[in-house]
């Protein structure tokens, strides 16, 4: 994850770590984020061509997944 950020330009980081932290504290309302076909508990979110996908568990917790390139 963090090799990852490190590549990224300053202000497509800022706004993927916006989205982390959106997602960390359970308010994902203003972002896009769908349900993943097949997949209970999984979603994915994006920020321009940047995926964010992550499981919700049942007590509310989110687990990063995989952040790449759509």
């Amino acid at each position: 994850l963090q090799k990852f950020l490190r590549k990224l330009d300053g202000k497509t980081r800022a706004r993927l770590l916006k989205m982390i932290a959106a997602l960390a504290e359970g308010k994902p309302e203003h972002l896009d984020v769908k349900p993943l076909q097949g997949k209970k508990g999984w979603f994915r979110c994006r920020v321009g061509g940047i995926r964010i996908i992550f499981l919700r568990t049942k007590g509310g917790k989110t687990i990063i997944y995989n952040i790449g390139f759509r």
